[in-house]
């Protein structure tokens, strides 16, 4: 907060707009003054009070500060700096390249169009990207990261979170927690980079994934959603912490599970995972993978579990 600190002096009048004044000499103006047009407001700083404050900047660069309460804040039209200060703050960036701070509380942010900077800071948080190549950072409790379109960069820093990239060529980072990762799934056909960090993630991988596990316990997941292209890649795995999960599609009162079938290529130096004679997973390193590495599981089973990542269950 200390853009606060600086103008703690306008904030008493509740809201400066800053305009675009060009120099030149007093004859000048004299001369121009029949040519004279309203100046162009380029930010307002706005603040708000201990309670519930809706707050909403105009064309131009504003910066708005929520205070306490649980306050809604919207940047409208240019770059804007939303913070939500303490309670429970609802923060929409709308157009331009925004920066949105939730701070403390439970905080929903949405940066909507242009390339934003998004962070929940404290509380448990629900962070969406929007449009364009977006950053949101989690930070401390269990947040839900959502990139949206473009390409994004996604980290839960603290706590059990949940990222997921959407469209686009993403990279999440779960940071420290019980993560869970989802990558590319239909109609999304773009890879993903997926790093589980550390703890026991669960890591949902689709075609052109590129799957680091980290340190930890951890599941990377497969399923009926691979084969369509590449399938993942799974770099990292350590097969005396990590295990491989298949999902299969049992929708169909008659469908059967897939025929599993794991490929060591010393050449290449991986191992090749195909279901049902299609191409889901390669797993780089010498690892001697065999059918006790693989388990399979019906799609009901794993959603009654909650095995499946946020989102995973609108896959067909």
């Amino acid at each position: 907060m200390l853009w606060l600190a600086g103008v703690m002096g306008l904030m008493a009048v509740g809201a400066v707009a800053f305009v675009e004044i060009e120099p030149g000499s007093e004859a000048e103006e004299e001369d121009d003054r029949a040519n004279d047009v309203p100046l162009r407001p380029v930010g307002e700083i706005l603040t708000g009070s201990d309670g519930a404050d809706v707050l909403t900047g105009q064309a131009g660069n504003d910066q708005i500060g929520g205070g306490e309460g649980a306050d809604s804040l919207h940047g409208a039209e240019g770059d804007d700096s939303l913070y939500g200060g303490g309670g429970d703050d609802l923060l929409d960036g709308d157009e331009g390249a925004d920066v949105l701070h939730g701070e403390d509380g439970e905080d929903a942010m949405r940066g909507d169009a242009g390339s934003d900077f998004i962070a929940g800071h404290n509380g448990n948080d629900l962070l969406w990207g929007g449009s364009e190549d977006d950053q949101l950072i989690g930070s401390q409790g269990d947040d839900r990261l959502f990139g949206e379109a473009g390409n994004d960069a996604l980290i839960g820093g603290l706590g059990d979170d949940t990222l997921t990239g959407g469209a686009g060529q993403d990279s999440l980072f779960g940071g420290w927690g019980n993560d869970k990762l989802v990558g590319t799934l239909p109609p999304f056909t773009i890879g993903d980079y997926l790093n589980g960090g550390g703890g026991d993630d669960a890591i949902l991988a689709g075609d052109g994934d590129i799957v680091t596990t980290g340190d930890g316990f951890d599941t990377v997941i497969l399923g009926h959603w691979n084969g369509e292209a590449q399938g993942a890649e799974i770099i990292d795995f350590n097969r005396a912490e990590d295990r491989l999960l298949y999902v299969w599609d049992d929708a169909d009162p008659d469908a059967i599970p897939p025929e599993l079938r794991i490929e060591e290529d010393d050449h290449a130096a991986e191992a090749r995972i195909y279901a049902d004679g299609r191409l889901v997973a390669r797993i780089t390193g010498d690892h001697d993978l065999g059918p006790p590495d693989l388990a399979l599981m019906p799609r009901s089973s794993a959603a009654a579990v909650s095995i499946l990542p946020v989102d995973a269950d609108r896959v067909q």
